[in-house]
Order: C-alpha cells, then structure tokens, then sequence
C-alpha cells in the first residue's frame, strides 16, 4: 500500500514519517510528503495512493477542501486529518463529508496505531471484495484461464433478488456478487451430472429465486446466467417468487405443441367478443376479457411474447372483423406497444378491456351514425310514400331490418313512434287538401293512404279536436 504525508510543518511531515515503522508494521510505503494542500492534490495525482494523512490549516488550500477534491474523483482512497484541538469542529465537518478518520494533536502512537489498523484492515476488505468480484466476472464471462481448477464440477446460476445487500442467507452458493441491478449466485456441485438431484441449500433463505440450467463444466456458466436472467424476467412478469428455466422449457414446449387448441380458443373467444361489440354489450365484452385472461392464467411461466402474441391475434381478429371502424389498423400499434411494456401479467386485464371497450365506443358511433341514415332514410320513404298501403313492416323489409328494431331506432331519433309519425303527416296532408279542395271526406282519406272513411275521420277528430267536414267549413269562414 502507497501513503503520501501532507503538512505544511517540516517537522510534522518528518516526525509521521518516523512515528512508526510503516513498512514492517503494515507494509506502507510512504511514496511522498506535500506542504500545503495544493501540493498534496498534485501529489496524489501523480502517486494514486491508498491512503492519505493530512493536516488541515495550511497555506494556499487546506485539508478539508484538498479532500473534497480528491474525493470528488476518487471513492476508495482512504484520507485521515490531523486536526488541533481548536479544529476540531472542522473534523468533525470533513468526516461527514467523507473523510474516514481524523486524529486530535498532539498525536499519539496508541491512537494512530488504531486508526491505521481500522484503515487498512478495511482496505484489504475492499481489495478482497474487489479480487472476489473480478473472479466472479471471469468466471460469469467465460474466462478460459481459470477452467482447468474449476473443472470436474457442475454449476447452475441463480437471480436472488435486487436488494443491494442480502438480508438473507447465502448458504449453498459458491459465488455471490450484486451484479447488473440484481443478486446473482452461482452454485458448484460436486457431480457433473447436470441431471443429478438438486440441492435446495442453494436456494434457501432467499426471497426470489430464480435459476438457469445446472450445466456441465464452467464453459457452460455463462448460458446458465442468460438462463437465469430470462427465467427472472419471466418470473418477475407471472410474479412468481421461484422459477427455473426447465419449467420455461416445458410450459413453452406445451404451448407449441397445443397450437390446435389455441386457434379453436381464439375463435371461441373472438365470436364471442364480436357478438358483444356488435350488441354494444359491455358486460359481456369485460366477461371476454375475463375468459381470455383465465385461459392464460392456466400458463404460469409462459414467456410474455406468447401471451402477446396470443393478445395480437385476437386483436387482429378483431380488427379484420370491424374493419370499417375508424383508426382500427393503427390502434393494434398502440396496441403492441402498451402490451410490450407491461411489467406484470395481471395488467394485461386493462390494456386488453381498454381497447375493446374503444372498439365497441366506435362500433356504437359507427351504429349511431347508420341509424341516423336509416331513419333519414325511411322519413324521405314516408314524405314520398304516404298515400300508399305503407307500415312500420313493409318499410323495414326494405331497409333490411326487423320491424322491432327498426321502430326502436326510429324513436331514438325522431323521439315518435313510428305509427304516430305516420299518421301525424298524414293529418296535416288531410288538413291541407280539405281546406284547398272540394274532394269528399272518403276520396281525401284515400289521397293519405287511408282506406277506412270511419278511421280516417276518427283519426283527424282526435287530431284536430273536430270533424273533417268540421274543419273544412271552420277554415272556409276564414
């Protein structure tokens, strides 16, 4: 290990230099001494060392601000102030600030020799941690020097969560490392049987477990690790607390050899949820959304690009089957995109009835928008046509809809019944030949379509309040 002295007193630098014997006692090799703290900056920069003892009132830059900016840079150097007792609110300040330790002068032996102790002991735990972790990165990277000790051995890797320190025990794992986000185990077994039983010691104690292939030879590790990571993502997606990347083998082994069964599903699925949209029926388009959902739940552990898979399909069924709607093709990309970046399996439910409740808000629309257009229809029928034998049934034969329907939508728009429309235009046609004219009662209940004398007449009196001969010489008067 490298130490550089920094004190502005010649005697101060000196007097540490020969405290102790820093080679023999802790194998320190003092690489430099600095007089103020813009030397001692420089110094650093030149030396790298582990560690750094220094004064803190000094000219040009002192201690505290020479620490913060090799702290700045550097995280591990250890750096130690020597402190008067009349700075020693300064101390206090700069430990806060990330200076290790600080020793009160005059300084004596005991306490630096403790202060020493305490720094490199901590020191070598970083250097070994450090050695422990490049090992861990060789081995995970597939670093060839090292197979021929780690032969003779098979291995598996497990993803054990995300905490940054384990609050658990590792117990069963040969290496452990926090490593890109997540704990990552990797366990040795004596066999090199990848098929031989599995030791649960190698997963007890932790909160998630999820695991690669156990594989023959270090050669293989890396793939367990690959395995590993999308056995976790998986995981994480069906938020299972344990999984191994066999299970995914097999449940999508399952899938693809059930594609019959997936396409029967998907029509019953999709006949159900046009006949819902169709009738504008939102309960039965969430009981669809239901049933979808239920019937991949059955999957725990798919991988999700088949559950989105499965999702496009239906969709695209969908969509072919409403082509007409408005932004239909274009919502499927919206569509992909939402499912794509779902975390979690059971937040496919929202997606999924969001966008067939939009489907069946447009499919309304469009319906709404057509039912204007019939009753439109069918009024210009009735201002053409109401002279003739015309009725609710013969006029919705030939817009090709059931009378029952027809009359319902008549209504919504017109807010009449479709009779009372009929005759109400009728009535006023009447009311207008027999003040024009001097045709009889009966010829002018013919000219409105209207066969029967007697309705004809008991029709307009409960319309006008008078007979039509009434009504006629009432107007005349006029």
């Amino acid at each position: 290990m490298k130490m550089i002295i920094v004190d502005d007193e010649r005697a101060g630098r000196e007097g540490l230099m020969d405290f102790i014997d820093w080679r023999t006692d802790y194998g320190i090799e003092i690489t430099g001494t600095a007089a103020n703290g813009q030397e001692g900056y420089e110094l650093y920069r030149s030396v790298q060392p582990d560690i750094v003892l220094t004064d803190i009132k000094m000219p040009i830059m002192n201690g505290i601000t020479m620490a913060e900016k090799i702290r700045a840079s550097d995280k591990t150097v250890k750096i130690a102030l020597l402190s008067a007792y009349s700075e020693f609110k300064y101390a206090q300040q700069a430990v806060k600030m990330g200076v290790d330790d600080y020793l009160l002068k005059p300084i004596e032996e005991s306490e630096l020799r403790k202060m020493m102790d305490r720094m490199t002991s901590e020191m070598l735990d970083h250097r070994e941690r450090q050695h422990s972790r490049q090992y861990f990165l060789d081995i995970l990277g597939g670093k060839k020097e090292d197979y021929a000790a780690l032969s003779g051995y098979s291995y598996q890797v497990f993803v054990l969560g995300k905490e940054p320190e384990l609050k658990f025990n590792a117990s069963g794992m040969w290496l452990m490392e926090f490593y890109e986000g997540v704990n990552v185990g990797i366990a040795r077994y004596e066999s090199v049987d990848p098929a031989a039983g599995f030791h649960n010691s190698a997963r007890e104690g932790f909160e998630v477990r999820y695991a690669g292939s156990r594989v023959q030879g270090p050669e293989e590790i890396r793939r367990s690790y690959k395995e590993a990571v999308l056995t976790q993502y998986i995981g994480f997606y069906w938020e299972l607390k344990e999984l191994e990347y066999a299970q995914v083998v097999r449940r999508r082994d399952q899938w693809s050899t059930h594609e019959a069964e997936i396409q029967q599903e998907l029509m019953k699925l999709s006949d159900d949820i046009r006949a819902a949209v169709n009738g504008l029926d939102r309960s039965k388009v969430q009981a669809a959304v239901h049933r979808t959902l239920h019937y991949l739940s059955h999957n725990q552990g798919l991988d999700p690009a088949y559950v989105e898979d499965f999702i496009m399909r239906l969709a695209s069924r969908m969509a072919e089957e409403f082509a007409g709607l408005n932004d239909i093709k274009d919502s499927l990309w919206e569509l992909r995109i939402s499912l794509h970046e779902l975390e979690h399996f059971r937040q496919v439910k929202g997606i999924l009835s969001g966008w067939l409740m939009m489907l069946t808000d447009k499919a309304e629309e469009k319906q709404r928008k057509s039912d204007t257009t019939i009753v439109q229809t069918v009024i210009g029928i009735i201002d053409q046509e109401y002279d003739r034998d015309i009725g609710l049934r013969t006029i919705a034969e030939r817009v090709y809809l059931t009378p029952n329907y027809l009359g319902n939508i008549f209504r919504q728009e017109t807010g009449m019944y479709f009779n009372d429309y009929l005759a109400s235009l009728r009535m006023k046609k009447a009311a207008e030949l027999l003040v024009a004219g001097a045709d009889k009662v009966a010829d002018i209940g013919e000219a409105v379509g209207m066969t029967s004398t007697s309705y004809f007449s008991s029709l307009f009196k409960k319309t006008f309040g008078v007979t039509p001969k009434e009504y006629r010489r009432y107007y005349r008067k006029q």
